[in-house]
């Protein structure tokens, strides 16, 4: 990958407009066999749980698919279907794009390219997926909660003392 240089400066609003990946295209996601996704059929569904598909969230997965490889992206997703499912059996009240796109940039910070010297890659996803939010216009409570969860996700005992 291209190394950031002082002469190209990015803000939120262009970070994610001009990613540079000299990859190869990545070829389309084959639907799960069973799992209703299909043109025409709704958003895709794995092991009973719907991938949410609003704009926010298929920009969220086209971005994070480039940007990583394989093994980030898929257990990014996987990390998401078991969030999920965990949260319809406990009945907690979530919403569903926000913990998608929590989970599709926990582990951002592991890459090259959003990785840095000076903090944990906790904080680094979680900055990156801060910046993504809010330069789409995201709420910025919404935003805090996507922050928090990926900033905490390897310290589960910090957030069991925070407010609800």
């Amino acid at each position: 990958m291209a190394p950031k240089t002082p002469e190209t400066p990015e803000t939120p609003e262009t970070a994610y407009k001009s990613h540079e990946t000299p990859k190869a295209p990545k070829p389309p996601e084959t639907p799960q066999a069973g799992s209703g996704a299909g043109p025409g059929s709704g958003p895709e569904r794995i092991g009973g749980i719907a991938i949410p598909d609003s704009g926010l969230a298929k920009e969220a997965t086209e971005l994070v698919r480039d940007l990583t490889d394989d093994l980030i992206y898929h257990h990014s997703r996987r990390v998401y279907l078991f969030g999920a499912r965990h949260g319809q059996e406990h009945g907690l009240a979530f919403d569903p794009e926000l913990v998608y796109i929590g989970a599709l940039f926990h582990d951002l910070g592991l890459t090259e390219k959003f990785r840095s010297s000076q903090q944990r890659f906790e904080l680094d996803g979680a900055d990156e997926a801060r910046a993504f939010l809010t330069a789409r216009g995201i709420p910025e409570d919404r935003v805090r909660l996507v922050w928090e969860g990926i900033a905490l996700h390897t310290t589960p005992e910090i957030p069991h003392h925070m407010a609800p």
